[in-house]
């Protein structure tokens, strides 16, 4: 795993984390690629209970189910706008994001 500005997340025995220029899913046991899904740029990823919250580089946040057996997007949306390199946070039911110029909170019902 080949992260750019943060860190990847461990769930039930897999790592999650962009690799590249993609969201990845690894076996922390054999390090064993389980899917890999393209368009996130050196964007970041947060575990948030069992689902990811990833940001792309261009400040589309994702919501992705934390699975090995396929990518699974729940949904997502335009959040930012210019380069979002920073992780999000989240708090009390809350996504706080920011990039170069602007911050953002969004009340998210996970």
């Amino acid at each position: 795993m080949k992260n750019t500005f943060n860190t990847s997340c461990y769930y039930n025995g897999h790592i999650y984390g962009v690799d590249g220029r993609a969201l990845t899913c690894i076996s922390a046991a054999d390090d064993e690629l389980q899917w890999s899904e393209r368009g996130f740029g050196l964007g970041s990823v947060i575990l948030v209970g069992n689902k990811l919250l990833a940001l792309t580089d261009k400040g589309v946040l994702k919501l992705v189910e934390a699975s090995p057996e396929a990518y699974k997007e729940k949904g997502s949306f335009q959040s930012l706008t210019g380069k979002s390199w920073t992780a999000p946070s989240f708090a009390d039911r809350t996504a706080y994001l920011r990039n170069l110029t602007e911050t953002a909170s969004y009340k998210l019902n996970l």
